[in-house]
């Protein structure tokens, strides 16, 4: 993704003041590379959110979220490679602890991202035709209680379609909540460019940002 191809795609944050500086490609690999540990290990609440559901095991629902996901599911970084539709899957089928801010910023970043995903939660919900009645069985046993979800979600849409997101937990890394915060800490955080690297001091460097402890997790309530 090319420089303007970035910036048209972050605009909506930067019309909102949000954004105050669209990061380098070099510069979003690097946070990427930071946020990995964040984005593979699950959450400690995980077996809570998806128990009682028969495919809700990770081990389990996981090879299920890659093929329906589409494979974005294992699109780890910032996402902004991710397919719009593969997004909508991941949030129809994966429960995010309070509102997906990041995800949903990242629909954002599409025409009409926000009323293309509360459609498709809605359709998914009604099942209207024998392909969306197997979707919303499949959705359904991966989170329990999936209307609940739903309702919950089409909340979450609303709000950030006025840009009005849930601050990041105590507990959490601010700058990976969000993909605003993320674009943000990227812009600032990293060098911009390659000039002036060392390879062995750079690949030191990336290790570092990849083993960088995390924070405790929440305990349960």
């Amino acid at each position: 993704m090319d420089a303007k191809t970035l910036e048209a795609r972050l605009a909506p944050f930067i019309r909102q003041g949000l954004i105050g500086r669209v990061p380098t490609r070099w510069q979003i690999f690097q946070g990427s590379v930071e946020m990995l540990q964040y984005v593979v290990i699950p959450d400690m609440d995980d077996g809570r959110r998806y128990a009682g559901a028969p495919l809700g095991h990770p081990v389990v629902r996981t090879p299920f979220l890659v093929a329906y996901t589409l494979g974005g599911h294992f699109n780890v970084g910032s996402g902004l490679g991710a397919r719009e539709r593969s997004i909508q899957k991941h949030l129809l089928a994966v429960h995010h602890f309070g509102q997906p801010v990041y995800d949903l910023q990242l629909a954002q970043t599409h025409p009409f991202g926000l009323t293309k995903l509360r459609r498709k939660f809605t359709d998914v919900r009604d099942a209207r035709t024998r392909l969306l009645r197997i979707e919303r069985t499949f959705v359904g046993s991966i989170i329990p209680s999936w209307d609940e979800y739903c309702e919950a979600m089409h909340g979450h849409i609303d709000r950030a379609a006025r840009f009005d997101y849930d601050a990041a937990p105590a507990w959490g890394r601010k700058e990976f909540w969000s993909l605003c915060a993320f674009m943000n800490h990227c812009a600032t955080a990293y060098p911009p460019d390659l000039a002036g690297e060392r390879p062995l001091k750079l690949l030191r460097r990336l290790y570092r940002l990849l083993t960088r402890e995390r924070p405790a997790p929440p305990n349960p309530p």
